[in-house]
This record gives structure tokens, C-alpha cells and sequence, in this order.
């Protein structure tokens, strides 16, 4: 052999190579195989739209209509009791959508109020 730091270099150039294939391989998912996984569908309630968990998850929060501003709604799911969010507000309870903060409290999308304007949101927290 002429040069063996040649050889050698070459050699290990072929291994780092067969290590990274490894790396590249298919690797078994970790945790669910959600294609694989047994699942089951239960209905929580008879009506709803634009369904939002709860930090803990163990409410949904939700409105009438995915089409038209609506009143919310959330639903314990344990107990599957629902109480109207927005109802005690009347009209101007009518939401777009509602989604749960971090702390528990609500972050509500509906149309402005103010009579003779084209469609603007107004962000409400409750």
C-alpha cells in the first residue's frame, strides 16, 4: 500500500457514510401510531360549531351556527351539562367564535356593534 494515511482516511470516510444511511433509516414512531391505533367517536352533544378544549380538557366551548354570529356556549364534558356563555347580553352576546385563554377565561370574535359599517371584528375577553 503507498500511503495507509490515505487508505485509512478513505475507510473512514466509508463509515461515516454507512452512519449516516443509519441515521437516515425509517424509525418506529414513538408514542400512538395514529394509522394503526384503535379509536372510537362518541357525540358530545346534539348541535354545536367551532368546538374549542379547555386548558384542562375538560370543557368545550362552543357556538350555535359556524355561519352566523351566535350566542357560546360551553359544555363539561364529565357531566355533559351546557351553560350559555353569552346569553345574559343579549344580541350583542352573539359571537363569531370563542376560544378558552390559558387561565380558564374566554377570548370572544364578533361583529362591531356600530350600525351603518360594512363587517369589522371587535376582539371581546370574558
Amino acid at each position: 500500500m503507498r500511503n495507509p494515511s490515505r487508505a485509512l482516511l478513505a475507510l473512514a470516510a466509508v463509515a461515516a457514510g454507512l452512519a449516516l444511511d443509519a441515521s437516515a433509516a425509517p424509525r418506529r414512531p414513538i408514542g400512538v401510531d395514529y394509522f394503526r391505533a384503535p379509536f372510537s367517536i362518541e357525540r358530545v352533544y346534539e348541535w354545536g360549531e367551532r368546538p374549542d378544549w379547555s386548558p384542562d380538557g375538560k370543557r368545550l366551548a362552543f357556538t350555535e351556527s359556524d355561519t352566523r354570529d351566535s350566542f357560546a356556549y360551553e359544555i363539561d364534558l364529565a357531566t355533559r351539562k351546557v351553560r350559555c356563555l353569552t346569553c345574559g347580553f343579549g344580541n350583542p352576546g352573539k359571537v363569531t367564535r370563542i376560544y378558552y385563554l390559558p387561565d380558564g377565561s374566554f377570548l370572544m370574535l364578533g361583529a362591531r356593534r356600530a350600525k351603518g359599517r360594512d363587517f369589522d371584528g371587535e376582539i371581546y375577553w370574558l
